[in-house]
Formats: C-alpha cells, sequence, structure tokens
C-alpha cells in the first residue's frame, strides 16, 4: 500500500522529484515549528528586540494618530488696557444664584482673570 502511494505522490520541480536529503533538510526547517522559534528566528534577522518593536509600534500608531487630527489654534491676546480688579494669579470671589425651574440655590464662584474655576453651592 506505500509503494501505491507513493507513486501517486504529486511533486514539484526537480528537487521534489530527486527527493536529495539536502532538499528534504531544507524543507523540513522551511517554517519554525513553535512561536519561540519564530520569534527568534526574526530576532537574528532584523537584529531587534520586542521592546524595539513595541517602541517602533507605539510611536507608528501616535504619529499616525498626530497626523490625522488638525489641533486648532488657540491665540492668547493680552489685555489693552488691564481692569482695575483683576490682579493676575489672585482670585476673586463672586456671590450668585443658581436657577433651575422654580428652584434657586446661592453660590459662590471662585474665578481667576474672568473665568470661573471653582462653584461651591
Amino acid at each position: 500500500m506505500k509503494d501505491n502511494a507513493r507513486e501517486k505522490r504529486v511533486w514539484i520541480g526537480r528537487e521534489d522529484l530527486k527527493a536529495e536529503k539536502e532538499w528534504i533538510e531544507q524543507q523540513t526547517d522551511e517554517f519554525p515549528s513553535t512561536v519561540a522559534e519564530l520569534l527568534a528566528q526574526a530576532n537574528e534577522e532584523l537584529g531587534g528586540s520586542r521592546r524595539d518593536f513595541l517602541r517602533m509600534l507605539g510611536f507608528g500608531i501616535s504619529a499616525a494618530a498626530l497626523a490625522s487630527c488638525e489641533i486648532p489654534v488657540k491665540k492668547a491676546l493680552p489685555y489693552v488696557v488691564k481692569p482695575e480688579e483683576i490682579i493676575p494669579g489672585e482670585a476673586l470671589w463672586y456671590a450668585s444664584t443658581f436657577v433651575q425651574g422654580g428652584d434657586f440655590c446661592p453660590i459662590l464662584v471662585k474665578t481667576r482673570e474672568g473665568r470661573p474655576i471653582k462653584i461651591e453651592g
């Protein structure tokens, strides 16, 4: 039965037909059997490590993310005439109210340079 199977075997090229010893060894070692062997082979060929691969992958993803989105330009303009009550870096507190429907709540608003940074109820 083995002889019959050998006769029906499909061959590709002269090397397969002759079945030389060197060619058979090359065919058995063509693909690594485990992932560890594959990674070791790639490491030898490319001269890098897993850490280098992850570093380059992170750089590529971040570069693609930065290239795909356009960041709006924000311009900071200084005061032409500075108001007397505003001192840079010093907070001001204002009393106000919060109204929702028919209910209201007194609140204190902490502001720096005209921008609210904290609201306490």
